[in-house]
């Protein structure tokens, strides 16, 4: 479809054909990843959550997105490293849609790592965050043509989470939105 685009004369036609087909390549990717076949077969090995969260945050404010990182410099952790890259990665890139400017915490305890991704926005009305993460879910979808993306952000994050034997959920401060995400440490 991609090529047959190209060949379209029309140029506001083929932008809108490309667009159509970059969108079936997002949904594509996004379907085979919520499969999840994929990340469990991925070993588990320690990693540091708190680099990876630190690369992350890098690579979204060199590609000009407002986040930040706060927390430790070193928290080791057993997981499946790119499983669990994509999943926050997925949660940071909702905030930067949605919420504007976006603070990654992390907090150690001897029982557990926890994330917040913190942004600005209104956040996930509380009456639908059961519904949030469903597949193919779209809370809002007045701007889905405008953000992208194919409603299963929310579902391959929480899939990995559990995977982890983790939790994920929301909270609503005065100040914005929040999604959490709790993993288990080792004894």
């Amino acid at each position: 479809m991609r090529l047959m685009a190209e060949y379209v004369g029309d140029s506001a036609q083929r932008e809108q054909l490309l667009l159509n087909v970059a969108e079936m390549e997002t949904m594509v990717i996004d379907a085979l990843a919520f499969m999840g076949a994929e990340a469990r077969r991925e070993p588990i090995e320690t990693v540091d959550v708190a680099a990876l969260l630190i690369s992350l945050t890098d690579d979204y404010g060199d590609a000009g997105e407002p986040v930040t990182y706060c927390g430790p410099d070193h928290a080791d952790l057993p997981c499946r490293p790119v499983a669990l890259k994509r999943a926050f990665s997925n949660l940071i890139a909702n905030g930067c849609k949605y919420g504007g400017a976006v603070e990654v915490s992390l907090r150690v305890t001897p029982n557990a790592i926890r994330v917040d991704i913190h942004d600005d926005g209104a956040g996930i009305p509380r009456d639908q965050a059961a519904r949030a993460f469903e597949p193919f879910e779209r809370i809002e979808t007045s701007r889905s043509r405008e953000t992208g993306g194919s409603g299963l952000g929310l579902a391959i994050s929480r899939d990995i989470v559990r995977s982890h034997s983790g939790e994920i959920g929301f909270d609503w401060p005065d100040n914005g939105f929040t999604v959490w995400v709790s993993l288990p440490r080792p004894d």
